[in-house]
């Protein structure tokens, strides 16, 4: 019995293993780092235009989730937004911004 469980988690890192291969056209192939160079990219070309509608709509999500009941959350439309939040962090945390998001918050 005891050999069966230890062959068994042998089986089970041995396919772990596997699927954690690195294929660097995996990232290529992404829908979720396509979405990530859209996003970075419609920001970085028109940030006047993009920026503050791509945060309202953060803000949005993420309102929208924490006053909906337990039932009615969508946890993967939170993670969507806060992954947004990652991919837009270098753009809201540039010394260029800083002033203007002060000046937005007072």
């Amino acid at each position: 019995m005891i050999f069966a469980i230890v062959m068994n988690v042998k089986q089970q890192k041995k396919i772990l293993l596997q699927r954690n291969s690195t294929d660097p056209l995996e990232d290529y192939r992404s829908p979720v780092v396509a979405a990530k160079t859209l996003l970075t990219t419609l920001v970085e070309s028109r940030r006047k235009q993009t920026f503050i509608p791509i945060l309202n709509f953060i803000n949005s999500v993420l309102t929208q989730y924490a006053t909906a009941s337990d039932n009615m959350k969508d946890p993967r439309k939170k993670d969507g937004a806060l992954c947004m939040i990652g991919v837009l962090a270098n753009f809201t945390l540039s010394e260029v911004n800083q002033f203007f998001y002060t000046n937005l918050l007072i």
